[in-house]
């Protein structure tokens, strides 16, 4: 399949934020976007990976959704868990059943499984910023891998980009956790490539355990800590 990564124009009088990978951690993602408290000319990208192994994947893409009913322009991006949600149920009912109670996704069977598959298959593999691109992974330089870089993690993808202008541009993806001194340092270095999941899925890990939302332009941190469990914990005494 050819793919021409799509081009979005600089706003104006917005800002360009992007966040890392979610994995189903609703309350973080939603704290997180409050306290970014995006404007209508803001655009916010979320670099894929927004399901799976937290337990509120359901709640994330319905947010999603419900920040673009409001008119906010919110470019979520198609990561390796996306394409596998879609591909699981190509396999049958009872395979995709069975990769929904593995990844903790069995409530997107209480809403319109169709809505969300088509939802899935309109995400865009990333976008060409002018300055940046913005995937899930990195378009890696004479070197693919089937666990990093774009070419390696979507092979049957045949991404229409030159060396030369991936080379122009930087990057900023998720996917590969990173911890949160690491992520500080590329950013204060400007590195070329930024990989923002800090690994929010894993708040065990004093250096991981975070959302993180990165603003493209002023290259400001937002580090959200976890609190699902915190949530899940109020949640409970109130039972």
């Amino acid at each position: 399949m050819k793919y021409e990564i799509p081009r979005l124009n600089k706003p104006k009088n917005g800002r360009r934020i992007a966040i890392g990978d979610i994995h189903g951690c609703a309350d973080t993602f939603q704290l997180l976007v409050r306290k970014l408290d995006l404007q209508a000319e803001d655009q916010l990208f979320l670099l894929g990976d927004l399901i799976d192994k937290g337990t509120r994947s359901k709640e994330v893409i319905d947010y999603t959704l419900e920040l673009k009913e409001k008119g906010l322009n919110v470019f979520p991006i198609m990561g390796n868990h996306e394409l596998s949600f879609l591909m699981a149920y190509d396999q049958g009912f009872d395979f995709f059943l069975d990769y929904l109670n593995q990844n903790n996704n069995e409530d997107f069977l209480d809403g319109d499984i169709e809505a969300y598959l088509s939802y899935f298959a309109s995400f865009e593999y990333g976008y060409d910023l002018g300055d940046w691109l913005a995937c899930h992974s990195e378009f890696l330089i004479n070197e693919q891998s089937i666990y990093r870089g774009m070419r390696g993690m979507f092979s049957k993808v045949d991404f229409k980009i030159s060396e030369e202008e991936i080379l122009s541009k930087r990057q900023v993806t998720g996917h590969f956790v990173t911890q949160t001194s690491r992520l500080k340092a590329s950013i204060d270095n400007k590195e070329r490539v930024i990989f923002l999941d800090s690994g929010c899925v894993y708040p065990e890990n004093e250096e991981l355990g975070f959302l993180a939302a990165f603003d493209l332009d002023s290259e400001e941190l937002l580090l959200q800590k976890n609190v699902e469990t915190v949530v899940q914990t109020i949640n409970s005494a109130k039972d």
